[in-house]
């Protein structure tokens, strides 16, 4: 078994140091050691709506979703306008953000 904190301060905890240690380097730690572990994967809305758009999912439910990010100050039209994607999910971002209502960013 492992000693807590051997070398490590709080708030680290068995060397994975919150806002500091990655996702990678934790599983490599408990891999080795064999213990189980699975790291959670994190997203963005904008990379959500990235993704969405380079899928098959409908036009729809892609409109939908960038009208509710939007009025919900989840994202900002300049970053869907601007942000890298293949040129078809531009193409179904720029039509999404057309029928999307203009909203006055703070």
């Amino acid at each position: 078994m492992l000693l807590p904190n051997a070398q490590c301060a709080p708030p680290c905890w068995w060397e994975i140091i919150p806002g500091q240690t990655t996702v990678e380097t934790a599983t490599t730690f408990f891999t080795v050691r064999g213990l189980p572990w699975s790291g959670y994967r994190v997203t963005t809305p904008l990379r959500t709506l990235l993704d969405v758009a380079a899928s098959p999912l409908s036009q729809e439910h892609l409109d939908k979703a960038v009208v509710q990010a939007l009025e919900r100050g989840m994202v900002r039209r300049a970053a869907l306008e601007t942000a890298p994607c293949a040129p078809t999910a531009r193409q179904r971002l720029a039509q999404a953000l057309a029928s999307a209502p203009r909203v006055t960013e703070l």
